[in-house]
């Protein structure tokens, strides 16, 4: 039941108003009947004065004219309509009285009516109302009595009429208003009843209704039925109250709250709508309404208000999404499978397939077939009765088939399917739907296939090979051994399967197999001496894999082999290795022996040819004795050569990394090859870019020595111009590594393109001829290759034949610290006055050879320097314990005490103030060429180094250096 929607007493009202209606005509036409009857009466009666009583009847009969007009135009009194009946009763009692005053005879029955009217209308119901008008009736008649001035037996007839009237009239209107009273009873309880029901079904059903008051002074309110507390969690009062409608409002979910402005819109022009939104029930959790709603208009064509309903959708909305994201998951299921999903209308025949069936069997979407044919027609032939059987089959009678077969690809190829399916039956058990899956096993048939086959051979190999396979139980006993035992072991594997692996294992090897066998040891290979069928130890390496958490294998699978040869043989090549190792060390030994005697008289032939050419000669001589120093130099070069190749083969070189400035290096490396580049006219010149570091750490006699090889070829092969050396390298790295980048270019003769990877070789020339012209080995290039390769570097040549060579290689060198910077420009070489010019220098030559002695005295001696000779290292100490001298050039191989030990002795006596000079510098003298003999010296105290065979400007050069402290004659010019 809406709540104040169908109200009970405004209906008894209406109909109460319509009962007082109906009374007011009946008295009146009661009336109007029996006033001929009084003026009838009272005419006779009266005789003469009956003109004026008639004229009085006649105007009441319009009074009572104009009450039943009002009457029949309003049937349902109102307040107006009960103005004018009590107007007209006001009336009717004023002629009254007014009769009475004048002696009409008509005013009784009429103050009867009107009092009886008066009852009627205050007293709505029959007993009291009945006994009302007798009583006034009885005062009408009274009061009639009373006033008249003629006895009561000259009364006129009108009044017994007007009494018998009033009391019918009364009787009447109580008649009438007990039926009325009977009636609306029985009508309200019919109402009640109806209402009942009403309330019943309402609250049976799940839609809730409700009404919406838009004007008036119940405007903003809402009635509900008495069900929305289910549907809201608020009581029905709550949306009564006069901010209802808001109350509603501001409970729509915001994403909502267009629709319901747009509802209401709808209403205002179509006077109905329907819509869906979220509503906040009391829980504070949204619920899905859904409404509709139907605008009421009034007579004057104004919105007067909205009926409508309320249903609960949220139960319906969650089944939706649901279905949806069922049938969401259903489609990616489909669409990211492998298998062609299908599903067959066995009702329509149409078939359905999902995207698979595109990318397995190359069909495009327009060229799938709507029906079972299509699919039936690419079964291969030979497949397709087998498939048909079984498909009527399992229609007939079953659930799920299964099958494999051939299927047609788009290519004309036939890929192996496996199909499944299952049917859908109806209530009657009927065939409905068959849904099904594709698989392409084609991949998984030819891997299958060749599992197989790999099996076979792998089983093959097992059986067939050398090696050794089996499986060891956790007790230690062998469960399966291949075939191969036989002939490696001598045991045919019957005789092993059964028995402990441990008895058959050296004594001396058990405690090791045993700990592998437990898991204690590596996944290492491990070696032991397994027994032979004929009594000997075989040596056997054997990989152990533990399985015992497989219960397929449960145990320890081994895979051998006998390499009791192969032990024996690497006995043998340890043993050759070891004869290699100490014939190689011979070889040095030899190697270094044969360098210093083959220096020696080598440095006694040199330096006695430069001797002889300095003194008068004829030209036949001197043309001998160049010819001898000629050979002399190339003898020597070739002997370097060949004591660094043989080292480098022989993998002995190792690089011996120390800090040290790398312009100052350059500068000597390049004051070293000035004297030749000036022989031969050339301009040697050197940039340094300015990124380029000035302390590196790497190894600098070898960086020298792959510059000298490159220079000094450059300078042999160039007739004119000059030799640049560019030396740069990109920014250092974070971890201070240095790309140290180096180019030689030269004005020579070039290089043809065929010939660029092949000078690089060992003993290769680009031209023999340039071979008989220039001279050499064929070894420098190959032993710079390898030198920039112990470098991290490699090393190339861009050249043409008669356009110069440019030789670029690169080492990696370290920065020896951060902040280490340096200012250098282009540097030019150029020849400067000596700084020995015109200088006499006290010089102390230690060697023990006479030959050398005699050279070495006479090539000083002949520039104007005092010597001074020592035969070995203690007789150099103590000359110079007692003598003060400007240089000293100390030999390194010497008996009693060679040159290193000497040099030591000397550097210590200086520290601890036992010589007469604080510090004599030292220049080594030494026929050893090998790696690292320059470092040694060095190391031990020398200031400088000087290889035999002596020559003059060697040794002058290396006095100038000592002497100088670097500044010679290299003078570094340019711009920064």
């Amino acid at each position: 039941m809406l709540i104040h929607g169908v109200e009970p007493a405004a209906a008894a009202g209406e109909a109460s108003a319509a009962v007082l209606a109906r009374r007011l005509r009946l008295v009146c036409w009661v009336v109007l009947a029996v006033m001929p009857l009084y003026a009838l009466a009272d005419s006779t009666w009266v005789g003469p004065a009956a003109g004026a009583l008639i004229t009085n009847e006649l105007l009441q009969a319009a009074f009572l004219a104009a009450v039943l007009a009002l009457s029949y135009r309003a049937p349902a009194l109102c307040a107006p309509h009960r103005l004018a009946l009590a107007v007209v009763a006001m009336l009717c009692l004023m002629a009254a009285v007014s009769g009475v005053i004048a002696g009409d005879a008509l005013m009784p029955p009429l103050l009867l009516c009107g009092l009886a009217l008066g009852a009627a209308i205050v007293f709505p119901w029959g007993v009291r109302a009945q006994l009302w008008t007798v009583a006034m009736a009885a005062v009408a008649v009274g009061a009639h009595v009373l006033w008249l001035p003629a006895p009561p037996s000259a009364l006129p007839p009108s009044v017994v009429l007007g009494a018998v009237t009033g009391l019918a009239v009364s009787a009447l209107i109580a008649w009438e208003m007990e039926r009325s009273r009977a009636a609306l009873a029985r009508r309200d309880r019919e109402l009640h009843e109806q209402l009942r029901r009403q309330d019943a079904w309402i609250e049976a059903v799940p839609v809730t209704l409700h009404r919406t008051v838009l004007y008036g002074d119940q405007a903003g309110r809402m009635w509900l039925s008495g069900n929305v507390e289910r549907l809201t969690g608020f009581p029905a009062v709550r949306f009564a109250e006069p901010d209802g409608v808001a109350f509603w409002a501001q409970r729509v979910h915001p994403d909502d709250r267009g629709v319901f402005t747009a509802a209401s819109a709808d209403l205002a022009r179509e006077h109905s709508a329907r819509n869906e939104y979220r509503w906040q029930h009391a829980d504070g959790l949204y619920r899905w309404l859904l409404s509709e709603a139907v605008l009421l208009i009034d007579d004057q064509g104004r919105p007067g208000e909205v009926i409508g309903s309320l249903l609960d959708l949220t139960e319906r909305k969650q089944a939706e999404e649901e279905l949806r994201e069922s049938e969401h998951r259903h489609r990616l299921v489909t669409q990211v499978t492998n298998d062609a999903i299908w599903d067959w209308d066995l009702r329509s025949d149409a078939v359905f397939w999902n995207e698979a069936v595109q990318f397995l069997f190359g069909y495009a979407a327009d060229q799938v077939g709507p029906d079972c044919t299509w699919w039936m027609d690419r079964v291969h032939p030979d497949d397709r009765p087998r498939i048909a059987d079984g498909i009527e089959a399992v229609i007939r009678a079953g659930r799920d088939w299964r099958a494999g077969y051939r299927f047609l690809c788009r290519d004309g190829s036939y890929a192996l399917v496996e199909d499944r399916a299952r049917v859908v039956r109806d209530d009657l058990g009927r065939a409905v739907r068959i849904i099904g899956a594709m698989t392409d096993v084609t991949m998984r048939r030819q891997a299958e296939d060749k599992l197989r086959r790999s099996e076979v051979l792998f089983r093959s190999l097992i059986e067939k090979g050398s090696d050794l396979f089996g499986v060891i139980n956790p007790d230690g006993t062998m469960r399966y051994v291949s075939p191969s035992h036989q002939h490696v072991l001598g045991y045919h594997p019957d005789e092993l399967v059964g028995r402990a692996a441990v008895d058959f294992v050296h004594p001396d090897d058990l405690a090791s197999m045993v700990a592998r066998l437990g898991g204690v040891v590596g996944d290492a290979p491990i070696e032991f001496r397994f027994q032979h069928a004929d009594g000997t130890w075989r040596t056997v390496e054997s990989r152990i894999d533990d399985w015992s958490a497989d219960p397929d294998i449960g145990g320890v699978v081994t895979n051998s082999r006998d390499v009791t040869d192969r032990k024996r043989a690497e006995v043998e090549l340890q043993r050759a290795k070891d004869a290699a190792e100490a014939a190689s060390r011979v070889k040095s030994e030899f190697v270094a022996n044969m360098s210093h005697e083959i220096r020696t008289p080598m440095n006694a032939i040199l330096g006695m040819t430069e001797l002889a050419l300095d003194t008068e000669l004829s030209g036949e001589q001197r043309e001998h004795l160049e010819t001898v120093r000629a050979a002399g130099n190339w003898l020597l070069t070739l002997i370097n050569d060949l004591l660094d190749f043989s080292k480098l083969e022989a993998g002995k070189v190792v690089l011996d990394l120390s800090e040290f400035r790398l312009a100052a290096m350059l500068q000597e490396t390049l004051r070293m090859l000035a004297p030749r580049a000036r022989e031969k006219g050339l301009a040697l010149t050197c940039s340094i870019d300015p990124a380029v570091p000035d302390v590196v750490v790497g190894d600098p006699g070898r960086l020298r020595q792959v510059l000298v090889n490159l220079i000094g070829n450059a300078i042999k092969f160039a007739e004119r111009g000059g030799v640049a050396l560019n030396v740069g390298c990109p920014p250092p790295r974070n971890d201070g590594e240095v790309d140290l980048q180096v180019r030689v270019r030269d004005t020579g003769i070039g290089i043809a393109a065929d010939q660029h990877a092949a000078i690089f070789d060992p003993f290769e020339q680009a031209d023999s001829s340039a071979s008989r012209k220039y001279g050499g080995t064929g070894l420098g290039l190959a032993i710079a290759k390898q030198l920039v390769g112990l470098m991290g570097g490699t090393i190339g040549v861009e050249s043409e034949v008669g356009h110069g060579s440019t030789f670029s290689f690169n080492a990696r060198l370290w920065r020896a610290g951060r902040g280490a910077q340096r200012t250098q420009g282009a540097a030019l070489v150029t020849a400067t006055p000596s700084s020995l010019a015109g200088r006499v220098l006290r010089v102390l030559l230690v060697e023990d050879n006479p030959v050398n002695q005699h050279l070495a005295m006479r090539l000083l001696q002949k520039h104007g320097h005092d010597v001074s000779v020592a035969g070995n290292g203690r007789e150099a100490l103590r000359t110079l314990a007692r003598e003060v001298f400007d240089v000293v050039f100390m030999d390194v191989q010497m008996p009693e005490m060679d040159g290193l030990e000497a040099t030591a002795a000397v550097r210590t006596l200086e520290a601890e103030g036992g010589m007469v000079q604080p510090h004599v510098p030292i220049i080594a003298m030494t026929a050893h060429a090998l790696a690292g003999d320059r470092e040694r010296c060095l190391a031990a105290g020398m200031d400088d180094y000087v290889s035999k065979p002596i020559r003059a400007e060697h040794l002058l050069a290396a006095m100038e250096r000592v002497l100088a402290a670097g500044d010679g004659d290299v003078v570094m010019s340019g711009v920064a």
